[in-house]
């Protein structure tokens, strides 16, 4: 049902395209930290956008995606500003 939610709202590719951006980041080696309520969801667990496991934490999916809402999920990614 939660992946039947994502297809139905098209919210696939804009969880896609923040892993993308994860994933770069972390080739290169720069800090970041993914945040915001959707954030910490299952779906960012699995694709490495968060280290937070909601099923471990007990995280009700309906807190980051809801069908009863009809707002983007909420992901923000922070990165190091500094580098040596």
């Amino acid at each position: 049902m939660r992946l039947k939610l994502i297809e139905e709202r098209e919210y696939a590719s804009y969880f896609l395209t923040v892993h993308d951006i994860v994933k770069f980041a972390a080739n290169q080696k720069i800090l970041h930290q993914g945040r915001g309520s959707a954030a910490n969801s299952m779906i960012c667990y699995c694709l490495g956008i968060t280290q937070v496991d909601a099923v471990e934490r007990k995280l009700l999916f309906e807190r980051f995606i809801s069908a009863a809402r009809n707002e983007p999920p909420d992901i923000d990614v922070d990165f190091e500003h500094e580098r040596a």
